[in-house]
């Protein structure tokens, strides 16, 4: 008869895991610090282009007014609105990085009137004029505070009742 003799215990060898190399985070791995305060890394960023902002914001004001004018000749031209209403959403975009968030706030408002349906004819050149007066204005900062808002809250009372339909 064979006698089984219980076989030795084999050594006890700790669980090995093999990571393969991350290849994206290698490429992405940097020798910068990472950064502390985002928020404030971003404000440092757009005061540092400050200048710039306020000459492209002066430059998109000029070209609202000669936008304007072309729509002022022909109010029923889609090309003339498109082209106010594209200048307009730019402005409102740069008004608060160059320094003049009066400029947003009657962008916004012109932004509502032209791109509401059947709301630029024209009837509303005049209205239109207006708030591109009133952003010319807000740029070379010739009104005061108060002035600014309520000049704001007539342009937006006047913008809506003409958009917001009558029952």
């Amino acid at each position: 008869m064979v006698t089984h003799k219980p076989m030795a215990k084999e050594a006890q060898r700790p669980i090995e895991f093999i990571t393969p190399p991350n290849v994206l985070r290698a490429k992405l791995a940097t020798d910068k610090p990472s950064i502390k305060n985002p928020l404030a890394s971003a404000n440092k960023a757009l005061s540092e282009m400050a200048h710039e902002c306020t000459q492209w914001l002066h430059d998109e004001i000029d070209q609202l007014h000669q936008h304007r004018l072309a729509f002022a000749a022909s109010p029923k031209k889609k090309a003339a609105l498109e082209a106010l209403t594209i200048s307009a959403m730019e402005i409102k975009g740069l008004a608060t990085p160059g320094g003049c968030e009066d400029a947003d706030v009657f962008a916004t408002s012109l932004i509502t009137l032209l791109t509401s349906p059947g709301n630029h004819g024209p009837a509303n050149v005049g209205l239109v004029e207006a708030h591109v007066d009133a952003i010319r204005t807000a740029r070379d900062k010739t009104h005061s505070p108060k002035v600014a808002a309520a000049l704001a809250e007539e342009l937006r009372a006047r913008t809506n009742e003409i958009v917001t339909p009558k029952s």
